[in-house]
């Protein structure tokens, strides 16, 4: 579970270190807001096809629809359902990690002053 995070954490220092890097001074602080409301947008997604990933498992689980999530805290099925959204969760990190691999291979130092001479 600890390796989950490095996909988000990479990827989002990553991306503002471009943003500020490539574009000029008066366009920075749109990039930044793009690159954050962005984020905002898919962590709501991410968000909504975990939750539904963990109720269809825990209803394929239980053989019953799921009514009352309240009740079946500590039941087997409702585990289950965590367990299937814990792995969308590390897919979704280890696609982040991916990108930001892929997207700056040979980019250099990012974030490092542009010495002209």
């Amino acid at each position: 579970m600890c390796l989950a995070v490095f996909g988000a954490d990479t990827l989002f220092p990553s991306l503002l270190l471009l943003v500020a890097h490539n574009l000029p001074p008066e366009d920075q602080a749109l990039g930044g807001g793009l690159v954050n409301a962005l984020g905002q947008i898919g962590r709501a997604i991410g968000l909504a096809i975990g939750t539904a990933i963990q109720v269809a498992v825990q209803s394929s689980q239980e053989r019953t629809r799921v009514v009352d999530m309240e009740a079946n805290v500590g039941d087997h099925a409702y585990l289950h359902g965590l367990h299937a959204a814990q792995w969308l969760n590390v897919g979704f990190a280890a696609t982040g990690f991916l990108v930001v691999a892929l997207a700056f291979r040979g980019a250099g130092v990012i974030g490092a002053s542009k010495c002209r001479k």
